[in-house]
């Protein structure tokens, strides 16, 4: 997937992981971090910036702005932010595009692709809440010709606190829809990784141990 189009069902799942991770770190600092801001451009925060001397939207890069846009953004001290912005314009992630007196700000392809590396990167189950006395069960069959597929899967999985109890067969007890759904796009192996839920399994008390729950 790494040169494909990412579609706006896969951003959206990938961000949504994603500013839930920030939002349990509780990041609420005045820097305006590269991963946050990828992510909140890519779940459609909008970013206006007003120029204070109006020019192209190449302009930005040299001329002191301000932002005017929705709350999302209001945390972070705007110098920063612009600091953070011009980077990533200079690195093509994101594109400017000019708006009379003011620019709108947007994910370019590079752009969502490199949220895509912080969401493999960041990928983990919510393990805050009570068990909801449910067995989540990944499994999957992926052909031998995709073998680097089948192992990076694995090493995710195992990455997530999965147990592995057979070949190709993960167990955790949290929930994960969101985040196997992701992995199945990320591969484009929605046929090929299978997502059950039971409500008993036999030994779950050892499982149960192991899990802590």
């Amino acid at each position: 997937m790494k040169n494909s189009k990412i579609t706006d069902q896969q951003l959206s799942i990938i961000c949504k992981l994603l500013e839930r991770k920030f939002r349990n770190e509780e990041r609420r600092n005045k820097y305006a971090p590269v991963k946050e801001v990828l992510t909140l451009l890519g779940k459609g925060a909008l970013l206006t910036m007003l120029l204070i001397a109006p020019g192209t939207a190449q302009a930005v890069r040299k001329q002191i702005y301000k932002q005017t846009s929705d709350d999302s953004w209001k945390r972070y001290n705007s110098s920063y932010l612009r600091r953070t912005i011009e980077n990533l314009g200079r690195q093509r992630c994101i594109k400017i595009v000019d708006e009379s007196d003011s620019c709108a700000v947007s994910l370019t392809e590079r752009g969502k692709h490199r949220v895509l590396k912080y969401a493999l990167d960041e990928l983990e189950l919510d393990t805050s809440k009570p068990w909801d006395g449910k067995w989540r069960i990944v499994i999957y069959d992926i052909p031998d010709t995709l073998r680097h597929v089948r192992n990076e899967l694995g090493s995710i999985l195992k990455r997530m606190n999965f147990l592995r109890i057979q070949k190709s067969v993960y167990l955790t007890p949290f929930a994960c829809e969101q985040e196997v759904e992701f992995i199945r796009l990320h591969f484009g192996q929605e046929k090929n990784i299978t997502l059950l839920t039971a409500g008993s399994l036999e030994h779950g008390h050892v499982y149960q141990e192991y899990f802590g729950i």
